[in-house]
């Protein structure tokens, strides 16, 4: 049994396959337990985030995240001098009208 957050499912999703040595499937069980808005969002959430984990559909997403966290602050730097500029260049161009 699964249950908690999609951080929580990828984890035993993962004991799972090293105790098992992989398996082909896994089947969710609707049993009506919460409310309907509830149980939806936990499949969502599962789609989301649990399935990508398993099909490599995430792993672009994590090298890049990676990557740019792994420069420090070079990006976060980049990011708030560019915003900065632009509101210069915006407070100017209104001091001019």
């Amino acid at each position: 049994m699964v249950i908690g957050t999609p951080d929580m499912a990828v984890a035993q999703l993962h004991r799972l396959q090293e105790k098992t040595g992989g398996f082909g499937s896994f089947l969710m069980f609707g049993a009506d337990i919460a409310n309907w808005p509830t149980t939806k969002r936990s499949y969502e959430l599962f789609a989301e985030e649990v399935m990508p984990h398993f099909t490599g559909q995430l792993n672009p997403v994590q090298t890049s995240y990676d990557f740019v966290t792994g420069q420090g602050n070079k990006w976060v730097d980049a990011t708030l001098t560019a915003q900065l500029n632009t509101i210069a260049e915006y407070e100017e161009e209104r001091a001019v009208r």
